[in-house]
């Protein structure tokens, strides 16, 4: 299982230790980690083969990681691949579609239909050039931590002002 991404918890660790003000952080982490899984989602939209994302509890945060053989191979889409033989095993040739276009872009937010190729081709062995990683994880990260200050500030004002009997 590949870590994907991660929140760290922020605050000081002996002043306004209440159970207020963590309950106040979690819930800012609950909804910052929605907020990211819904966007790992977004990109996997229209795969065939979808990972499973999983939320996990760490001390100082959550961890959104993808488990699972698609959780691997959205590893590989994230993180990209190097160049590499690929040869035929089982069969005397590999059979595969050239031309086509990807579902994902580059450090982009979202998934397209794409489309396969149309022409077939056989090899014996092929030099596959790599993929170019996706980096989703990455803008993903980014994206998050823009509006993690907002979102905590959100939720400890809320903590503050139902501490002294202004919101219920």
């Amino acid at each position: 299982m590949a870590r994907l991404f991660s929140l760290k918890r922020i605050g000081p660790k002996t002043l306004f230790q209440t159970k207020r003000v963590r309950e106040a952080v979690e819930n800012a982490m609950d909804d910052l980690s929605v907020e990211a899984l819904t966007m790992f989602h977004k990109v996997t939209h229209t795969w065939k083969n979808k990972p499973n994302f999983v939320i996990r509890q760490v001390r100082n945060g959550m961890t959104i990681s993808a488990s699972g053989a698609a959780g691997k191979i959205f590893s590989y889409v994230d993180e990209g691949t190097r160049a590499h033989i690929i040869r035929a095993r089982k069969k005397p040739l590999l059979r595969f579609r050239v031309g086509g276009s990807p579902k994902t872009r580059p450090r982009v937010i979202t998934s397209t239909a794409g489309k396969s190729g149309k022409v077939w081709v056989g090899a014996l062995e092929v030099h596959h050039p790599g993929t170019e990683p996706r980096e989703f994880s990455v803008i993903i990260a980014e994206r998050i931590g823009k509006q993690a200050d907002k979102v905590m500030r959100r939720e400890l004002k809320q903590t503050v002002l139902v501490a002294e009997g202004r919101v219920e």
